[in-house]
């Protein structure tokens, strides 16, 4: 079959959609899966070139078409730049206007009569590539940014231009979609997967520098983040970093002084700051993100910018009684909030159709008591559990089966390795160490426990066809699902037999996306379908040249 692309803008549209969508995934779901991240384009054609008058990535199966806008279009887009006289005026024009056909691009998506619910949306600036002005659209989950408190507060306020950055998942976005703009940038555009921690260790930066410089002024702070990352990484004979330092400006009235310091150490000097921190037991250290100026009794105020130092590399920016940012082991995050228990009951029955409602609400009574548990701990669900505690009684303890309440649970998983049971609750093995085969869906920012659950999930899939459902409790009390259960699954799925000749046809190119990128290809194609998402096939090859 004949490759075409119907509202042509280049030749590689369509790669770049999808890699930037990959790309999305890696960095949002270090946050959390269910943000559900997406991209489609939206290109204008310019003045002087023919062609349809909007085009949009993809072109078909998607919720928004490029006739839709093109009705809408002409009474909505920008008008034509102005004539100029000088290349100053030029490129402050080419500037104002970009800003308002991003605007424009932003209206039309949200007043499209096919509008997804549950989605935000966020336009980049657009840049222009062959004859179009192409703008990237990143969508998120509506309710999961509201869960970590960026809600309709910030509608429309992602890209501000005054450097106020105020919450993680809006440096994230900015960071993102200015990365998109920079790789539209590229001639003959092609994307390339882009490094989801690095992108988010440079959002956390940016934002813990905003915020620091939005409460003292001070354009100095810069480098805070890395200050902070030192500092929470440093020992003082012997005894992790704890304590608090209070954000203000040096000169800020309503600061009361136990301690002042007749010469201000910089924070760069983390030896000295960190035999400070050790005096702030029942009192605050005060920073202006530069220096630290003394120590402050404890105050009760919500409203000042506060880091708490939490242990070993472990720290936290806090503001007005909620968490702006935490850092652990270097690994830039904000705090899970508890996981939902219809979902869990859904995801438990998705795994396993054939529960009954008793048998659910044992299981969601197990998972809860493991979950507040203050101790690393897994619990293995499998329809296989009888006959893997077999198989693995070298590397565990085989029991009697046995029915388990909520309290023995706690009790049989303080040990190492984890806990064996079937869908009715009942164990057959503890302490249990998990085998499995290697897979490119680890985490490397995750624990050894983490990662062996997913490796013994997709040895449980592929070796034996069995469905399973594993809890992970770290050591620090966060609680994973394998699968993730936050993700919504659409009722549609593309069907893997469907696309198999597809693949073939697709590596058969030199200028492959997927060249060096085959399991991600892999994981694109399989997964299920969301808005942004909804692939055809016919989408997946490369554009014509």
């Amino acid at each position: 079959m004949a490759d075409t692309i119907k509202n042509f803008m280049w030749g590689y549209q369509r790669h770049f959609r999808l890699t930037m969508s990959l790309s999305a995934e890696k960095l949002f779901h270090l946050i959390d899966p269910a943000l559900s991240p997406g991209i489609f384009l939206v290109g204008c054609r310019t003045a002087d070139s023919a062609g349809t008058a909007v085009a949009v990535e993809p072109e078909s199966n998607f919720w928004l078409s490029a006739e839709e806008l093109e009705i809408r279009w002409p009474e909505a887009r920008p008008g034509p730049l102005a004539p100029v006289t000088d290349a100053a005026s030029e490129g402050a024009d080419i500037r104002k206007w970009r800003r308002s056909m991003r605007q424009t691009v932003k209206e039309l998506i949200d007043t499209s009569k096919n509008f997804p619910a549950g989605r935000r949306y966020f336009v980049a600036t657009p840049v222009e590539v062959g004859h179009y002005w192409v703008a990237a659209v990143l969508g998120l989950d509506a309710a999961a940014l509201k869960t970590y408190g960026y809600g309709v507060a910030e509608e429309n306020t992602v890209l501000t231009h005054d450097g106020r950055l105020e919450f993680l998942l809006q440096a994230m976005i900015e960071i993102f979609l200015s990365r998109a703009v920079s790789e539209l940038g590229q001639p003959d555009p092609f994307g390339n997967i882009l490094p989801g921690s690095e992108l988010l260790r440079t959002a956390a930066s940016q934002l813990v520098d905003s915020l620091v410089f939005n409460a003292t002024g001070q354009y100095e702070s810069n480098g805070f983040y890395e200050h902070c990352v030192r500092l929470s990484s440093a020992f003082y004979e012997r005894t992790e970093a704890a304590g608090t330092m209070v954000v203000a400006d040096r000169d800020d009235k309503n600061i009361n002084f136990e301690v002042r310091f007749g010469d201000p150490p910089h924070l760069s000097d983390i030896r000295k700051a960190r035999k400070l921190l050790q005096t702030a037991n029942d009192f605050d250290l005060h920073t202006d993100g530069a220096n630290i100026y003394g120590l402050l009794r404890r105050s009760r105020s919500k409203s000042r910018l506060k880091v708490n130092f939490l242990g070993h590399r472990q720290w936290q920016i806090v503001r007005g009684g909620r968490v702006l940012l935490e850092v652990k082991y270097d690994e830039p995050g904000l705090p899970r909030p508890p996981y939902n228990k219809e979902q869990l009951a859904a995801a438990l029955l998705r795994s396993f159709p054939t529960l009954r409602p008793p048998q659910t609400e044992n299981l969601l009574r197990l998972i809860d008591g493991l979950a507040t548990a203050r101790h690393g701990a897994m619990l293995v669900i499998s329809e296989g559990a009888a006959r893997e505690a077999k198989r693995l009684r070298f590397q565990a303890t085989p029991i009697v089966r046995k029915k388990l309440a909520s309290a023995l649970l706690e009790n049989l998983s303080t040990i190492d390795g984890a806990v064996l049971v079937n869908p009715r609750g009942i164990a057959f093995a503890i302490g249990v160490i998990l085998d499995g085969v290697a897979t490119s869906n680890g985490n490397t920012a995750r624990g050894a426990r983490y990662n062996s659950a997913i490796r013994y999930q997709e040895y449980l899939r592929t070796e034996y066809k069995l469905a399973s459902f594993i809890v992970v409790v770290s050591d620090d009390g966060d609680t994973s699902f394998l699968p993730n259960f936050n993700v919504a699954t659409p009722e549609r799925v593309i069907a893997p037999e469907q696309l198999y000749e597809e693949i073939a046809d697709l590596t058969r190119y030199g200028k492959s996306l997927f060249a060096r990128h085959d399991s991600d290809m892999i994981k694109v194609l399989f997964e299920p379908l969301r808005p942004e998402r909804d692939i055809d096939i016919e989408q997946m090859r490369p554009g014509r040249e």
